[in-house]
């Protein structure tokens, strides 16, 4: 089941992080994605991380999606559109979460 999380007052610019778990799996994925879109209905990503780029599997059911300060640096302010898929192989897959993701501003730039 997808339970709609909507990550908002996110700040541009700083290293945004959180864990995941998956109640009720029991095997290890092959694959996950962390995708966000300007829009639902877009092509393009404006930000995607996969398993061992950003999203670590700490134990079955249990995985950290990191976003790094120059992910989102450079990203206009505002709301996106954000969705986890897990691929645990054979044609299973899970989106276990999907939402809003709200950047907003930042005041602190590094001097130039």
């Amino acid at each position: 089941m997808t339970r709609i999380i909507d990550l908002k007052g996110l700040t541009r610019g700083d290293t945004i992080a959180f864990y995941v778990k998956g109640k009720g799996v029991t095997r290890n994925v092959s694959n996950a994605y962390f995708s966000v879109k300007a829009s639902k209905n877009d092509t393009e990503y404006v930000l995607q991380k996969s398993l061992g780029y950003g999203i670590t599997e700490i134990e079955k059911g249990l995985w950290t999606v990191e976003i790094e300060p120059s992910n989102t640096n450079n990203l206009d302010l505002g709301v996106y559109w954000y969705d986890l898929q897990l691929d645990f192989g054979n044609n299973a897959i899970l989106t276990p979460m999907k939402g809003a993701f709200e950047l907003t501003y930042d005041i602190t730039r590094e001097i130039q």
